[in-house]
């Protein structure tokens, strides 16, 4: 679902290990994220790269140039264009939009505390984000943690101060909300709209059910065939839920100027204009599968 966006991910397949010939079940073969990979796809030179994990964890490198950029932050207020304009120049902004929106609406319950890996090269690089470890993803259709950016003194309501820091201040900046706002609108009729995750679980279920019964005989998880076919059925509900809940949050935490209702809605619909406009509104409408309609 993030292949095509402006972030790093790790490439990864299914296979089938045998170990000296014993069945061992489906495994998942998949990059790792260290020096190696980022020279491979980024051309840095492995000996000057900054790779950090969490709260600026050194992987590789040193994290002095991170640590300045975050007191930067702390002493100059990104309401001001020309303290955001400055932090634009150290950190690649659609990188870092394209992955919050994925985090956030994949619903990922073991972040933003957890599971960070962050890098740039030594000499005039950018900072980047890569995704990584979504175990924890799409099982909670109603979470909720755009707030947690969003809210006023004390915002960190559940998660360490530093966790939620940079997007955080990005978001008091209206150049930056304006852009996060529209990406994530973008996304939601595109890679995150309830057509295309229902395709992609589809195609991955076809890849598996040939071998989900010998790898439940081999290792009795999931208990049943019945039991994993449920949890697809989990993932499919998300597909269908998700999108409209964050549309929801979206509408309630950065406003909206006109409302519908009720949202879904079998017949008719109501709409509501909150401000005054003497331009043209155009509206476009989707179905729960992301149809226009």
């Amino acid at each position: 679902l993030t292949a095509n966006l402006t972030l790093s991910h790790q490439a990864s397949i299914p296979v089938i290990v045998f170990l000296n010939g014993e069945y061992w079940g489906i495994h998942h073969l998949s990059e790792r994220v260290d020096k190696y990979y980022l020279n491979e796809y980024y051309q840095a030179p492995e000996d000057s790269i900054d790779l950090l994990s969490n709260n600026s964890v050194v992987e590789q490198g040193n994290s002095a140039d991170f640590l300045d950029l975050i007191n930067y932050i702390e002493t100059h207020s990104l309401i001001e264009n020309h303290h955001y304009e400055y932090v634009t120049e150290l950190v690649d902004i659609p990188n870092f939009i394209d992955y919050n929106i994925s985090q956030i609406f994949l619903s990922n319950t073991d972040w933003p505390n957890n599971n960070i890996k962050f890098w740039k090269t030594q000499k005039n690089g950018k900072w980047r984000w890569i995704m990584t470890d979504c175990d924890e993803c799409m099982s909670y259709e109603y979470y909720d943690i755009l707030g947690d950016f969003t809210n006023s003194i004390p915002y960190h309501q559940y998660f360490p101060i530093w966790s939620t820091f940079l997007l955080h201040n990005l978001l008091k900046n209206e150049l930056f909300k304006d852009q996060f706002r529209s990406r994530f609108e973008t996304l939601l009729l595109n890679n995150f709209s309830t057509t295309t995750i229902l395709r992609e679980i589809s195609l991955l279920q076809n890849n598996y059910t040939p071998e989900v019964i010998e790898h439940i005989n081999r290792w009795g998880a999931p208990a049943t065939f019945l039991d994993w076919q449920e949890a697809v059925e989990g993932l499919n509900a998300f597909a269908i839920l998700r999108p409209v809940e964050i549309k929801s949050q979206l509408n309630h935490l950065f406003k909206n100027p006109i409302i519908m209702y009720p949202n879904p809605a079998s017949n008719n619909i109501h709409i509501s204009l909150l401000i005054e406009s003497n331009s043209r509104i155009y509206l476009n409408l989707y179905n729960l599968l992301g149809e226009s309609i």
